[in-house]
């Protein structure tokens, strides 16, 4: 059954009717419900998804049976369901979600009782249960109790918008935004949010950066943001700039005004452009393992201003977690305050290219993939390091080979100084596949 889902511990990813069903979704949440303990309070919420409804019920049932009392915020964001786990003091919480690929690629997610993705720790000891299948059903009187729990996001809105202070200069700016964004939960929070903050709204369908500036154009846009999920950017677009997932953490980082706090984290495979910025700063740069529990683990530990890997952001400000949300508007109060455009806030930036190549693979052949690659790039003399994955680094250019966290795939990331250098660095990698691999 596994091998079609990725199960780790990030949570569970995969397609309908390809091994994430619902039969599996309950015996996952009946683990997480053995694990937390008869009596223990779970929050839930989906996106509008198609498959969300049958997913949700699995859930609803296993926590039931479990004991477990189910907070069901419904319909909502991510971002809202974590704030409300840790407003709440809740033992975790569940969101069901399509991704951003489509309705067919769904996942389930998991959070701890601060909010966070749950920790190393946390998810093998749910798995331990889940895979003994030693589940902690209850009797008929002591099923767990369900309850709704409505209109969270106008709370969750206030607790961002106060832990940014003064919010004057950002409402009389009166930026006109264009917001992309295919989660429909996150589009009208983003809309009610801005609107809020004295912004008019332009909603549009992406399709590529020159239909996007004509757009711009048209309606004497300020910025345009494309939105993949509740927790990522993808793009950023100003008059003549296009800003990838990959540069946001950089701009955010320039963004920044002085304060206490000196220290970023960012993962292995961010481009050097976020050292760059955060050099300009003077910020101290932590670099962690690929996935937001990484990340925010490392946020609180070492109590950073903020966190990120590519256009997921998280702010310390907020709580420990990716929100696209909280991007956005961190964004456009930073340019309001700093009276630039989008424009100008990036001059300043370094561009690195950045390629990534997906090997798709079964689940019994990822890890000995990717020991052979291993093998071969010792039997080459290659030298490299482990602390994610394989890196192979020269001077400012990068080479990550790692298994994908939410995919059972190996993924191949090269970071170089121009988009040739890039290439050149995974045909390499891609040539020790072919080699040693035997894909």
């Amino acid at each position: 059954m596994l091998n079609n889902v990725k199960l780790g511990l990030s949570g569970l990813y995969g397609k309908t009717g390809e091994g994430f069903t619902p039969e599996l979704i309950g015996d996952l949440t009946s683990a997480l419900s053995t694990w937390a303990g008869y009596g223990s309070a779970f929050a839930l919420a989906t996106d509008a998804g198609k498959t969300a409804p049958v997913y949700k019920a699995a859930c609803l049932a296993s926590f039931m049976a479990c004991g477990i009392e189910t907070q069901d915020l419904g319909i909502t964001t991510q971002g809202t369901l974590q704030n409300y786990i840790i407003k709440e003091k809740l033992k975790g919480g569940v969101m069901i979600s399509s991704r951003h690929k489509s309705d067919e690629h769904s996942a389930l997610l998991f959070f701890n009782e601060r909010g966070m993705k749950m920790t190393p720790n946390e998810a093998e000891a749910v798995l331990d249960i889940y895979h003994y299948r030693s589940f902690a059903f209850v009797s008929w009187d002591k099923l767990g109790k369900i309850k709704e729990i409505k209109n969270q996001e106008e709370l969750y809105a206030r607790k961002m918008i106060t832990a940014l202070g003064d919010m004057k200069v950002f409402k009389n700016r009166k930026f006109k935004v264009g917001i992309a964004c295919g989660k429909k939960p996150m589009a009208k929070f983003l809309n009610e949010v801005l609107t809020q903050l004295g912004c008019k709204i332009y909603s549009f369908q992406y399709k590529d950066f020159k239909t996007t500036q004509t757009f711009i154009r048209k309606n004497a846009l300020d910025i345009c943001f494309f939105i993949a999920s509740d927790t990522a950017i993808s793009g950023i677009y100003g008059k003549q700039v296009c800003l990838e997932a990959k540069d946001i953490m950089p701009l955010v980082i320039s963004l920044l005004p002085k304060q206490e706090k000196n220290t970023i984290i960012k993962n292995y495979i961010d481009t050097k452009a976020v050292d760059d910025a955060a050099a300009k700063k003077n910020l101290q740069v932590v670099s962690v393992k690929t996935g937001q529990e990484f990340v925010a683990d490392a946020l609180i530990n070492e109590d950073a201003v903020l966190g990120g890997e590519g256009g997921e952001i998280m702010f310390a400000a907020f709580f420990a977690g990716y929100d696209a949300a909280a991007t956005v508007i961190y964004i456009l109060n930073a340019l309001a305050k700093a009276k630039v455009s989008i424009d100008t806030a990036v001059k300043p930036l370094t561009k690195y290219a950045v390629m990534t190549v997906d090997l798709g693979l079964p689940a019994e052949q990822v890890y000995t993939t990717m020991n052979s690659i291993r093998l071969a790039l010792e039997n080459k003399k290659e030298k490299f390091t482990e602390p994610d994955g394989i890196l192979i680094q020269v001077k400012k250019d990068l080479l990550s080979i790692r298994t994908s966290n939410s995919e059972n795939a190996v993924r191949i990331t090269a970071v170089a100084k121009d988009k040739k250098t890039a290439a050149a660095m995974v045909k390499k990698a891609l040539s020790y596949v072919d080699k040693k691999g035997g894909k």
